[in-house]
């Protein structure tokens, strides 16, 4: 997948320039840096509205393959606009067409076609909200989406691959009660001149259920053809998986954190009963993980190269204050590929990576 580099966010009459590498917007309670983040969703056509209703209009532009785009969306609308170079395109938030246009310039690799994949929850994924709303069948979906599954493909084969078998199942039936009045027919003609009959009903038989037979031969092609899709599609998803795992706990032994509730990603993902506050670390470590792995491997793995983090994770556990931050700029050093934007009140960040002081300079 090709990376997304912003390059800057206007919000009304504020502009925000954001460089290579980790950016931090910086600010105290009610200064506004959750209203960016809403803002970032927004524009992109990820969120359906904006809840603050003091903002009017939102533009954000970035890069993709040097090639540079500028998103802009008004308050209250239910679409937003692309301009690249001359040419300006028009789309609804969360549209199959937004996704479509996001397939095209990111051009996603999937182990199969890629035209019903969903783009969007890919890039939704690499927001990490402040709010404890975490969905884990969308962060699930999006994991395997980044490994190169094809979620709705085998979701769409699969509900044509039962309405296919319900028909053939119908078929059987007809043919059942077709035969069994035929049958009743040949014995109750057997003292008339019908010396054909049987003969005919026979053909007549034939031809009627001709069809029938080759959706039979059809739906036993398609299933087997489905489980080799399946094997083979949980086979490469397995060591994709194995691949996050191990830099998962690797971060997770930098930050000193000893969490051991989970046995698989999967688990990990979708079952964890842990605290909503490690819960939101192991979030913010595990997708630190799956961009490092990805950056290394951007042909084979589908990750935008972004991260923008409205966690203020150093006020989750004050008492993991001194290894989240070092572990977090570890993170950013061996992934070069990963733009990061954290939204936070830690003041304790180097001037050169602070995009905005939102103490100082307001919203």
């Amino acid at each position: 997948m090709n990376p997304i580099k912003f390059t800057k966010i206007r919000i009304d009459n504020i502009e925000i320039l954001f460089k290579e590498g980790a950016n931090y917007i910086i600010g105290n309670s009610n200064t506004g840096k959750t209203t960016i983040f809403n803002c970032m969703r927004y524009v992109l056509g990820l969120t359906k509205e904006l809840k603050h209703k003091n903002i009017n209009q939102v533009e954000i532009s970035i890069s993709v393959k040097n090639q540079a785009m500028t998103f802009s969306r008004e308050n209250d609308s239910p679409a937003l606009t692309i301009s690249t170079n001359d040419k300006v395109e028009r789309y609804r938030a969360l549209s199959t067409e937004l996704n479509n246009f996001f397939n095209a310039i990111l051009e996603p690799n999937f182990l199969y076609e890629s035209a019903l994949e969903s783009s969007l929850k890919i890039l939704d994924f690499c927001f990490l909200p402040e709010a404890f709303q975490i969905n884990r069948k969308a962060n699930w979906d999006a994991v395997r989406l980044i490994c190169g599954f094809n979620i709705s493909m085998l979701a769409s084969v699969e509900k044509d691959i039962t309405t296919l078998g319900s028909e053939v199942l119908k078929n059987r039936q007809i043919e059942n009660a077709v035969n069994a009045f035929t049958k009743k027919l040949i014995e109750d003609s057997k003292n008339q001149n019908t010396s054909d009959l049987e003969l005919i009903i026979g053909n007549t038989k034939q031809n009627f259920f001709e069809e029938h037979r080759s959706k039979e031969d059809l739906l036993f092609n398609v299933t087997m053809k489905l489980e080799e899709f399946k094997t083979k599609s949980n086979s490469q998803l397995t060591k994709k998986l194995s691949e996050f795992e191990h830099s998962y706990l690797n971060l997770m032994s930098l930050a000193d954190i000893n969490d051991q509730d989970f046995s698989t990603i999967e688990q990990l993902i979708i079952e964890r009963k842990s605290s909503h506050g490690m819960e939101r670390i192991s979030k913010l470590i595990l997708s630190l993980a799956i961009a490092h792995v990805s950056g290394d491997n951007q042909k084979t793995y589908n990750h935008p190269m972004f991260l923008i983090n409205d966690h203020t994770s150093s006020g989750i556990f004050p008492s993991l204050n001194h290894t989240i931050r070092p572990t977090i700029a570890e993170a950013i050093s061996r992934t070069p590929e990963l733009q990061y934007i954290e939204f936070t009140y830690n003041e304790n960040i180097s001037l050169s990576d602070v995009v905005i002081d939102l103490n100082k300079e307001g919203f």
